[in-house]
């Protein structure tokens, strides 16, 4: 009888310690100061990868014209804004606070790793496969040129990344995930 109920025991702590998941909630806080935004479409990635708008949701505006929106994440995660068609992208960490600023004349991140943000915004990146992309290499006629120009951003850029962490403006796990986008 006691090896049941030894068995019975041991089985509903297994269960129980099995079905606890760990909240890890991240709060976006959008502050629309030029109040002309109408909603905003969150795109997150799927394994990693964001393609086409397979994982998005939308945001309404609460009672003050503020958006709010929780994401429950495990890992962190680079994921798009769409806020009046400019696409913005944004790393995020589990279990952070983040504010974006709208005015009428720009955006600007607030928060954990709010210049990083800014920054990822500020590459110039045209999205793949687009003749915007394509017309950044135009005059590179050889794979050499290319190869070189290409390099010369990703030093330009990581030099930018470089100088936020050793200014503690971003921390390490920020770093290593724009990095390995950079590369």
């Amino acid at each position: 009888m006691s090896k049941s109920y030894l068995l019975l025991i041991v089985t509903f702590v297994l269960f129980w310690s099995c079905t606890q998941t760990q909240n890890n909630t991240s709060h976006l806080t959008i502050i629309d100061n030029s109040k002309d935004i109408g909603n905003i479409q969150i795109i997150r990635p799927i394994d990693g990868m964001i393609i086409w708008e397979n994982n998005s949701d939308s945001i309404q505006a609460n009672q003050e014209g503020n958006y709010n929106y929780k994401l429950n994440i495990q890992s962190p995660e680079i994921i798009k804004l769409i806020i009046n068609n400019e696409r913005l992208n944004m790393v995020i960490q589990p279990n952070q606070s983040y504010e974006l600023l709208v005015t009428d004349s720009n955006l600007k991140f607030m928060g954990s790793n709010a210049e990083g943000n800014n920054l990822l915004n500020e590459f110039n990146r045209p999205a793949n496969g687009t003749i915007k992309e394509a017309q950044l290499f135009v005059n590179d006629s050889t794979a050499t040129l290319l190869k070189q120009k290409i390099d010369s951003f990703k030093t330009s850029d990581l030099k930018k990344l470089d100088q936020l962490l050793t200014q503690n403006d971003i921390d390490a796990t920020f770093y290593d995930m724009v990095a390995n986008e950079i590369n």
